[in-house]
């Protein structure tokens, strides 16, 4: 975790998020078969994190899948990340 932290620290890492994103981990760790493993605090201090140090974006819909549509948005994440992301 600390070499994580680091290169995070140093800009070697960079994290990209959407809205849509820091929604879904709140959702999904509040399900109730879920909730025992993802404390509500835990959660609380993840999405603080990642709303301080990752770099928000919006990204446009381009990738329609049928079998689960609403995870759509992870592809465009990625591909966002992909096009516009530099890479060392």
């Amino acid at each position: 975790m600390s070499k994580i932290k680091r290169h995070i620290s140093d800009g070697s890492i960079l994290i990209v998020t959407t809205e849509q994103l820091l929604s879904e981990i709140k959702i999904v760790t509040s399900r109730e078969k879920l909730k025992k493993y993802f404390p509500k605090e835990s959660v609380k201090e993840l999405i603080e994190l990642l709303e301080t140090i990752a770099e928000k974006v919006e990204i446009k819909p381009t990738h329609f899948i049928n079998r689960d549509p609403k995870d759509n948005f992870l592809l465009d994440l990625i591909d966002y990340s992909i096009e516009k992301i530099p890479t060392r």
